[in-house]
């Protein structure tokens, strides 16, 4: 019986020896005959340089307001002129929003309107009957193009 133990014990560590011996070999076959080649590789990335000018500092204040009618937009609704200017190298994406806004309940419907103008093209409009946290979105992910200035004119009526 114990010669039989004997013999599986051997052929067993046989085993073992064997696989190791050829995991060995592989490995360093495989070791030696592998090739690392390495390519040099850019990667590039453009400059995103954003400058915002407000040509007023004052803030907008409406008191006794009356309905105009849209041809008189030009001539009697208040403004504020801004300019955003892209100096880098890709296109940016900007959103517009007006700030701090204290009103009457009662303005706080269809008939109060803004409007957002890019030369004399209206961009945006709405009105004031959505306001949240005293803040009104005026437009969402607007493209700036690299090297333009946009000149937007932002107008009460």
């Amino acid at each position: 019986m114990e010669e039989k133990r004997s013999k599986k014990k051997v052929v067993v560590i046989s085993i073992i020896v064997g696989l190791i011996l050829i995991a060995g070999i592989g490995l360093t076959i495989a070791y030696f005959s592998s090739r690392s080649t390495s390519n040099n590789k850019t990667i590039t990335t453009g400059n995103l340089s954003i400058t915002y000018q407000e040509n007023s500092s004052e803030t907008i204040t409406l008191n006794n307001i009356i309905p105009i009618y849209d041809n008189d937009i030009e001539s009697e609704a208040n403004k504020i002129v801004f300019s955003v200017t892209n100096n880098g190298t890709i296109k940016g994406y900007m959103d517009i929003t007006i700030e701090d806004i204290v009103m009457d309940n009662e303005l706080s419907n269809l008939e109060f309107k803004w409007a957002l103008y890019e030369g004399n093209t209206k961009v945006s409009n709405g009105n004031f009957r959505n306001v949240y946290d005293n803040k009104q979105l005026i437009t969402n992910n607007v493209e700036t193009d690299k090297n333009i200035t946009k000149n937007i004119i932002h107008m009460d009526k």
